[in-house]
Order: structure tokens, then C-alpha cells, then sequence
């Protein structure tokens, strides 16, 4: 008889590897509000002013994550950690265990 044995999926093999470290990791995805954030302007002299946008990500007053055309930036490293899966992503709020 063969028993079946499932490989443990991406976002359980990161919550192992932080586990390790200490920390307990919580989902934050369904708590954060999405807001426009401005990053600058392109324009030169004489020119229309053009702002540059991208998304912020926001936990209640504060902001946990810029979202760039390319990546996610996470602004306190201590609290917080994204994993990115093929186009995806989940954010999570590291909880350090007892005792580790």
C-alpha cells in the first residue's frame, strides 16, 4: 500500500521558516485598506504637473506597505513580512513566540 504524502504548500513552508526564527505569523491581507499614496512628480518647468502615484497598504493609522509597479516594500521589517507567490502576495505580522 502507497500512502500519499502532499508537499506542503509555499505559504506553509514560509510560516516554518519563520517558526524557526521565533515568530508566529499572522495574515493580514483581509485587515488592510488599500489608499493612494504619492511619490513625486515628473514633470519639468512649463510643463503640466504630473504625480506619481502608487498604493499604500494600511493596518488602522498606519502604513505597513508600499506597492511599487514591481515589488512590495514593507515599511517596519521588525513587525511585518510579504511572501510572494507566482503574481501574488501575502502580508503578514510577525508574533514572536514565548520562549524563543
Amino acid at each position: 500500500m502507497k500512502i500519499y504524502k502532499e508537499e506542503p504548500s509555499e505559504s506553509m513552508k514560509f510560516r516554518k521558516k519563520w517558526e524557526k526564527k521565533g515568530y508566529e505569523l499572522i495574515n493580514m491581507a483581509k485587515l488592510l485598506e488599500a489608499k493612494m499614496g504619492c511619490s513625486g512628480w515628473c514633470n519639468t518647468w512649463n510643463e503640466p504637473e504630473e504625480e506619481i502615484s502608487h498604493v499604500q497598504l494600511w493596518y488602522r493609522d498606519e502604513v505597513v506597505a508600499n506597492c511599487t509597479g514591481t515589488e512590495i516594500e514593507i515599511i517596519d521589517e521588525d513587525r511585518y513580512c510579504v511572501l510572494y507567490t507566482d503574481e501574488d502576495f501575502i502580508i503578514f505580522r510577525k508574533i514572536k513566540m514565548r520562549g524563543k
